[in-house]
């Protein structure tokens, strides 16, 4: 396992939180690549991950199972391209789309992905995601007063922070699923 040297990497993305609701309309999912693009190898969901990386510490912590040093900068897709968008069911309401970082504006790579990723999970939760985590709240997990002080998605309990993958979205061609285990 080679270690991530990120050095002037700024991702431009964001998420949409939605409508609240754990599924978005397949509409509002902007489509990112029509046709033959595959992930990159690292970067495909299996039962043992070519990447080792907890989603819930900072994106040049993950290893990969590769003897390529630059492995993180290699493009996200073959072949490359300008945007990605991603799913996270059951853990962000809304896509992540994700834009190349200053470091190679032409393409998205894979460090954009785990920064993209790792920015998404570690954003507040805003009203309009309340009723997305409305069974956190009636289960009694959260603490008291996490409303007025503000939660991260990472804080919303589900234990799932170990990256798995990338799944492709049968739903939306050219979209991905993100796919996480248990720690």
């Amino acid at each position: 396992m080679t270690s991530l040297n990120w050095t002037n990497l700024v991702p431009q993305h964001f998420v949409n939180p939605g409508n609240g609701q754990d599924q978005l309309p397949a509409a509002s999912l902007p489509a990112t690549a029509r046709g033959n693009v595959e992930p990159h190898y690292l970067l495909l969901a299996r039962p043992t991950p070519l990447i080792e990386y907890n989603v819930a510490l900072a994106p040049h912590t993950a290893l990969a199972n590769t003897f390529h040093a630059n492995w993180p900068f290699e493009p996200a897709t073959k072949p490359p391209v300008a945007t990605m968008t991603i799913t996270a069911p059951g853990l962000i309401p809304g896509p992540i789309v994700v834009h190349p970082s200053e470091r190679n504006p032409a393409m998205v790579t894979i460090s954009d992905i785990l920064s993209a990723i790792h920015s998404a999970l570690c954003g507040r939760v805003g009203p309009e995601e309340y009723p997305y985590i409305a069974q956190h709240i009636l289960e009694g997990v959260l603490p008291q007063g996490w409303a007025e002080r503000g939660i991260t998605r990472l804080e919303v309990p589900n234990g799932r922070v170990k990256w798995a993958g990338l799944l492709e979205d049968t739903d939306e061609l050219g979209n991905w699923k993100l796919v996480l285990e248990n720690q």
